[in-house]
């Protein structure tokens, strides 16, 4: 019993033994040790010497918890095919798929690495092949910077390293060094070094220099520098080169200016000067222009953006243009540009936005490089405010509109206020049935708060003529004289009050009865100041501050229903003919009516000039006391029309070639929609039919869309001639067309209009869902990819929406956009027509896979002259790129030849070539 005791605690203290030569040494010098790799069983541990270095293969995975000593952290290192401790040396070697984490700071991959103890130093060994050739390369990283190297050496206690053939990408740039020293405080110093953005192994240009710092994530830095392409050294360089490392976080930095000559304005400096991060919601941007005669200009662009409030951006251009004549001479002007774009994020019960688009009127003429903005003669801005009263049917809005015409120098304010109420079915509380006439009743209010400021002084508009104390019609300056602007500044509220129900008769019929009341206030009215006998002229004045108002109704029943049609024809073609016809009856009274005092008659019981006059004078016309007034006046004249309207849809289904076992159908839409519409006042003294008005929409052609209108005129138009001049003019009688055999009556106008977009896509077969599929849910990931989007990518998808122009997509082989228009006016005077017609294009193709070339063009039919026509050609170089621009002939005349790196960092190395309309 006790030689079996004694056995046992023999082969218990080799075996703690073996555990402590394994161990021991690595406990010594760590404090702390815990191993959690299987020991292979092969490994004859009881016979192991203290003084020998022991190979132990296949293990997997060894963990050393580090909490004292030097290492003042977790080291974990594992290796995939085996791990030899040499305890003489206190060296630890990895082999295969060797990996090295310490901490959260260092982690360390190569096929081989040797760790030494006593020292705290990690050596890092490439793969190589038979040949001798490295096949896989050590990889550092840090402080999630990644550096690549053929011999990597790095000491835990002094954080230093060195590095043998580095390579490592900090954001857009790349660099490739030869010798590579790291000191304590983060900071890499390289020699013979390449700086480049190209991302292959052999970069098809860098900027070479013998010296460099590099400060990972931040910056680096070079001594004398010059560039290289595909390896050939040129003498293009520098005496030093700082280049600052992209990353998520934007940076301040200067903005490097374009310099040249323009023919009226001198030498210049232009588009230079600085950027301004100034916090993570807010980047401005300020450029300069400086021209030799004088001129002068300045921009600022502010980029803002609060997650899950709002994003917008604003730009102001100022711009001191100083010009030098064909005779020497200098002018001076001083233009101005406001861009403005605001967009909420839905978040409450109120929101705000900004759309502004407004300045100078020629602004855009002399110093825009759009084509869009050159051409354009008209600008919309708005501001939109809204709130909506949480558990009430009401909501109000407020809205500012400037509408600008920089062609006519024409420029409206119109700031308007609404406060409205939902419709409220005031019956449906009592009534248990869904549908019924009381059940429908709603009702809804709507007030309107609307003003008009105008560069445009008119005098007052009246049906005959009249003296206006205010002077001729004349234009100002909107913002310059914006005082006469606000002194001839337009008031006025409207309030309306619908009321409507409906139900169905007869189970097919839609009947809609309304009823439709509407008041207007002004603050002033009009007052009849006396009449010139000699120039037979009205004096008119405006009576200010007070209030005035009228009102009007109407009601009205309207019956709508939709009928359905077949027409089975040879082959198997089916035409199916939708009808929606409708027929209103509405009513009227006349509001001009002595019972309303709407309208007053000036001349009758009065003495003017001492002799009474006679009404007939103004052919029996009344006044409006609110003649001219921008919101109108109250209707004139009963009444009693009816009115009637068809609506069409043609489609045709005929049996689908492609398919054999002829059960198939395709459909094709000959009319998308086609409308008639027309009325027929009952209580008219002439003319009570009005003009008969058509338009509709086809896609008889699958990828051109076709839009028609037009206005007919039901009356004859008698021929009348001058017996002394000769003229022959037209003048409407009350006849119908149709009783004197000139058909349904006379075509007044008519426009027509055919676009086309076509891509490669379009011809092809389209795959056919079935309906199983296409009500299938989504994975729980598809949408995913859009939510997990991080903040430069979304940037980056922002800035795509906002300038498309910028790129390119070469996965469209050739895209071409047509648009034809053709449109006639007939004069009723003369019975001619005015025929505008026009034809334009554009589009891309690519002749390469990196090759795209684009265009813009059109015809003028009119003028026999070929539109504003534009190419352009854009070529990828794998890290640079080549864009180029022409308009050939025309007042924009120029061309722009430009070759630059892609990356945001180098933008500043390129070449250019321009010869601007802008500086002839």
């Amino acid at each position: 019993m006790l030689k079996i005791f004694a056995a046992l605690s023999n082969l218990m203290r080799y075996i703690l033994l073996s555990y402590f030569l394994l161990t021991g040494h690595l406990l010594v010098a760590q404090d702390s040790l815990r191993v959690n790799a299987p020991v292979a069983d092969d490994i004859p541990t009881s016979t192991l010497p203290a003084d020998k270095d022991i190979d132990v293969t296949q293990i997997d995975t060894l963990l050393v918890s580090q909490k004292q000593g030097d290492i003042q952290t977790t080291l974990d290192y594992s290796s995939k095919d085996s791990m030899i401790y040499y305890h003489s040396k206190n060296e630890v070697h990895l082999f295969g798929n060797a990996k090295v984490k310490y901490g959260n700071k260092v982690e360390l991959e190569a096929d081989k690495i040797i760790f030494n103890w006593n020292t705290g130093t990690l050596r890092a060994y490439p793969k190589k092949d038979s040949l001798d050739n490295i096949t896989e390369a050590p990889v550092f990283t840090e402080k999630e910077a990644s550096y690549t190297a053929e011999f990597i050496k790095y000491n835990f206690k002094t954080s230093k390293g060195i590095l043998k053939r580095l390579l490592t990408q900090q954001g857009e740039s790349i660099i490739h060094g030869k010798d590579v020293k790291k000191d304590t405080e983060g900071s890499y110093y390289i020699s013979a070094t390449r700086y480049t953005t190209c991302n292959y192994t052999e970069p098809h240009f860098a900027i070479r220099a013998r010296k460099l710092k590099m400060k990972p994530n931040k910056y680096t830095v070079t001594g004398p520098f010059n560039l290289e392409f595909n390896g050939v050294p040129t003498p293009l360089g520098f005496f030093f080169g700082i280049f600052p490392v992209t990353s998520k976080n934007r940076s301040s930095g200067i903005i490097f200016p374009t310099y040249g000559e323009s023919v009226n304005r001198g030498f210049y400096i232009r588009d230079g000067g600085l950027f301004i991060a100034a916090s993570a919601y807010l980047s401005l941007k300020f450029l300069f222009n400086i021209y030799s005669l004088g001129g002068w200009g300045m921009t600022m662009n502010a980029d803002y953006k609060k997650r899950y409030a709002f994003n917008g951006n604003l730009n102001f251009s100022y711009s001191n243009v100083v010009r030098q004549e064909d005779d020497l001479s200098t002018t001076n002007r001083k233009e101005y540009w406001i861009r403005w774009s605001h967009t909420p994020i839905s978040r409450g019960s109120s929101s705000f936005s900004a759309n502004v688009n407004l300045g100078s009127n020629s602004y855009n003429t002399n110093n825009s490089f759009s084509v869009q903005d050159y051409i354009s003669t008209s600008f919309n801005s708005s501001l939109n405010y809204r709130k909506t009263f949480t558990g009430t049917p009401f909501s109000m809005s407020a809205s500012l509109r400037y509408f600008q015409n920089v062609k006519e120098e024409r420029a409206t304010l119109t700031p308007n206020a609404n406060l409205n109420m939902n419709r409220i079915y005031p019956f449906r509380k009592f009534i248990k049935k869904k549908k019924g006439l009381l059940n429908n009743l709603s009702i809804s209010y709507a007030m309107n708060l609307q003003s008009e400021l105008n560069n445009q002084i008119n005098p007052l508009s009246l049906p005959f003529p009249i003296s206006n104390p205010k002077g001729e019609s004349r234009k100002v300056d909107f913002f310059d004289e914006f005082a006469t602007v606000l002194q001839n500044a337009k008031l006025g509220v409207t309030h309306t009050i619908p009321i409507s129900t409906s139900f169905t008769l007869l189970k097919h019929i839609q009947v809609s009865p309304s009823f439709n009341y509407k008041e207007v206030w002004y603050p002033y009215e009009l007052q009849i100041k006396d009449y010139d006998v000699r120039t037979h002229t009205l004096q008119a004045a405006d009576s200010l501050f007070k209030l005035s108002r009228w009102y009007s109704y109407r009601t009205s029943l309207g019956m709508n229903t939709r009928l359905y049609m077949f027409y089975y024809l040879k082959g198997g073609i089916t035409l199916r003919h939708q009808l929606s016809p409708s027929i209103s009856l509405g009513y009227t009274p006349d509001f001009s009516d002595d019972f309303f005092g709407f309208y007053l008659h000036p001349l009758v019981g009065q003495y003017v000039q001492g002799q009474p006059f006679s009404y007939d004078v103004l052919e029996r016309r009344k006044i409006s006391r609110h003649q001219g007034f921008f919101l109108g006046s109250a209707p004139t004249g009963k009444s009693g029309s009816i009115g009637f309207s068809l609506g069409n849809q043609l489609e045709m289904k005929l049996l689908d070639k492609s398919d054999t076992t002829g059960k198939k159908f395709k459909k094709i839409t000959i009319l998308q929609s086609g409308n008639l519409s027309t009325s027929y006042n009952l209580m008219a003294e002439e003319f009570p039919l009005s003009n008969i008005s058509f338009n509709g929409s086809s896609r008889i052609l699958e990828k051109f869309n076709i839009n028609f209108s037009g206005v007919i005129d039901p009356y004859v138009y008698e021929e009348k001639v001058n017996v002394e001049t000769e003229k022959v003019t037209y003048k409407k009688i009350d006849k119908f067309a149709w009783n004197s055999g000139q058909g349904i009556g006379r075509l007044q106008s008519f426009r027509l209009g055919v676009t086309t977009s076509l891509q490669p896509s379009d011809f092809k077969k389209k795959k056919v869902i079935s309906e199983d599929a296409a009500n299938k849910p989504k994975e729980s990931g598809a949408d995913d990819n859009q939510k997990s989007l991080n903040s430069v990518q979304q940037a980056q998808l922002d800035d795509i929406r906002r300038n498309p122009q910028r790129y390119v997509d070469f996965k469209i082989p050739w895209s071409l956009n047509l648009n034809y228009s053709v449109s006639f006016n007939r004069n009723a005077t003369t019975n001619e027509f005015d025929e505008v017609q026009s034809f334009s294009f554009s589009g891309d193709f690519s002749l390469m896979k990196t090759l795209k070339i684009g265009f813009n063009s059109g015809y003028d039919f009119n003028t026999h002259q070929i539109s504003m026509t534009s190419f352009s050609i854009f070529k990828d170089l794998h890290c640079w790129q080549i864009n180029a621009n022409w308009v050939p002939f025309g007042p924009r005349r120029s061309y722009n030849f430009t070759i630059m790196v892609k990356s945001s960092i180098l933008q500043d190395l390129k070449y250019e070539r321009r010869n601007s309309w802008f500086d002839r």
